[in-house]
């Protein structure tokens, strides 16, 4: 009897780890917060000042044939975040992005939260857009 039980229990959790793999960007995207990106010109006034650019998204969103990146950020995935703390910056402004904005949001909660200056920038298309303009100046 303990063993058909225990049986089930491990099909239903295999079957739950299966769903949350396959949709875990968009449960992370449904789990984070939606706190809005910061202005341009704060975002722009962090850049002069030689802020460092972070994409928080998932290595499957980074790693496949077409991803949209951004050469000078550095990727930490939201998920890696909390053990990779050691290699951010506390003496400059981090922006974070991410691929619509509400992971980028919580992430610079959680730094500020930490101690470190962090802003969202939002979607990458937003700091991408961003960046582009402030080369063309």
């Amino acid at each position: 009897m303990f063993e058909n039980y225990l049986l089930i229990t491990v099909i239903i959790l295999g079957i739950g780890i299966l769903v949350v793999r396959q949709y875990r960007v968009e449960v992370l995207d449904f789990l984070c917060g939606n706190t809005p990106p910061a202005s341009r010109e704060k975002l722009e006034e962090a850049l002069k000042n030689g802020a460092m650019i972070l994409d928080v998204r998932m290595y499957i969103e980074t790693h496949k044939d077409g991803a949209d990146l951004i050469p000078e950020a550095k990727n930490i995935p939201l998920l890696r975040l909390l053990w990779n703390l050691e290699g951010l910056p506390r003496d400059r402004t981090i922006i974070t992005f991410c691929r619509s904005g509400k992971r980028a949001g919580k992430v610079a909660d959680m730094l500020n939260a930490r101690g470190f200056t962090a802003l969202s920038g939002g979607g990458i298309s937003n700091v991408k857009k961003i960046l582009k303009e402030m080369k063309s100046l």
